[in-house]
């Protein structure tokens, strides 16, 4: 059986990989209290076998309630656990036959598209979200949708499909649903919204428009890693969750978005990324690492085998890291910054020569 994990709240989370379930109960909830209100009818539901239809319906009720912002403060929060509780059980693999289903039958499909729609909609407002906190058990409904559609997910993620608006607010979306997760320091909290990104990543043939905007997830993705970082380190050896599924989730997003970003994109991130990559405290070593596997993938260490802004790359990133040293302050740029991180690069590539390649890099000058 999988392993239960728990995180500030009530988590079903079997560690499961390349591709893991973290749908039910993904949502992660503070305080005994808030478990309590919410406990018995779930866990009933859960044993019950609640009826798909009658589930994805009552949902659909609930949303077309939706209370406004005039709403008590505990009318809101009474509503939005009960609709996030009714997300994750309809992700569960308690519904997984009928989600299955559920994209191929019309009624199920156009009940399913309105719910969420409207639920990613009033988590994302421009004007500011309704509900933030049910971002998330959205995006792991839509990603238990994609799972069970299994080679028609292509279908659902086209264009021409009945699913392509809503599948789109949800892309967009994501990032943002990583940074609240990074802010709240709670980072097994952004899971369901990094398989869903990692589907779309899986679903062939890959386009831009079905993945998150370069110039918005690699902010939020080195947020997150950084914030994985903190916690694992908080939790030192009382840990019950595994930070490397997390980080190696991070990356397959960020190689995936990063191959299908336009060049412009790409050029743009080149700073940011030097920057970062060439960070030498022990506190930012996972973002350094993201950065320094973008990077890579740049170069030309990627599925495609190929630079990815063409023949003139190598000057492009060298130009980025002569821009960044300045734009620090560092004297003699190209000997104290730029040689040393591109010595750097080349211990990488020599794993044979670590103890020799370690002392190297230690001599090597810093600014």
């Amino acid at each position: 059986s999988a392993k239960q994990l728990h995180l500030g709240g009530a988590h079903r989370c079997p560690l499961a990989f390349p591709q893991p379930s973290w749908r039910a109960g993904a949502m992660a909830k503070s305080g005994a209290t808030e478990a309590s209100e919410r406990g018995e009818e779930a866990e009933a539901e859960l044993g019950g076998g609640i009826d798909s239809n009658t589930l994805a319906e009552r949902l659909r009720l609930a949303v077309d309630e939706m209370p406004g912002p005039a709403c008590a403060s505990v009318g809101r929060r009474k509503w939005a656990r009960a609709v996030s509780r009714d997300l994750n059980l309809l992700s569960s693999d308690a519904h997984a036959v009928w989600l299955a289903e559920a994209h191929s039958l019309p009624q199920a499909s156009e009940l399913l598209v309105a719910t969420l729609a409207a639920l990613i909609a009033a988590s994302t407002a421009p004007e500011g979200p309704s509900f933030p906190e049910l971002l998330t058990p959205a995006l792991g409904l839509l990603d238990a949708v994609l799972q069970g559609a299994g080679d028609a997910a292509g279908m659902l993620l086209s264009p021409d499909s009945a699913w392509s608006d809503v599948v789109k607010a949800a892309v967009g979306s994501v990032p943002r649903a990583l940074q609240l997760w990074a802010a709240q320091s709670r980072p097994l909290g952004a899971m369901p919204a990094l398989d869903f990104a990692v589907r779309l990543c899986d679903v062939e043939p890959v386009s831009a428009e079905q993945l998150p905007a370069w110039s918005d997830v690699l902010p939020a993705l080195l947020e997150l890693v950084d914030s994985i970082q903190r916690a694992a380190a908080q939790e030192g050896t009382s840990i019950q969750w595994t930070p490397w599924v997390m980080q190696t989730h991070c990356r397959r997003v960020a190689l995936g978005s990063l191959l299908a970003a336009d060049p412009a994109s790409i050029h743009d991130s080149l700073s940011l990324l030097v920057c970062i990559a060439d960070r030498l405290d022990d506190e930012h070593t996972a973002q350094r690492e993201l950065a320094s596997d973008c990077l890579a993938a740049v170069l030309g260490q990627n599925a495609r085998q190929s630079p990815l802004l063409g023949e003139e790359t190598p000057s492009f990133v060298l130009v980025a890291l002569h821009e960044a040293a300045l734009g620090l302050g560092r004297p003699h740029a190209w000997h104290a910054w730029v040689l040393p991180s591109l010595d750097r690069a080349a211990v990488a590539l020599a794993p044979s020569e670590g103890q020799v390649s370690q002392r190297k890099q230690r001599d090597m000058p810093n600014a």
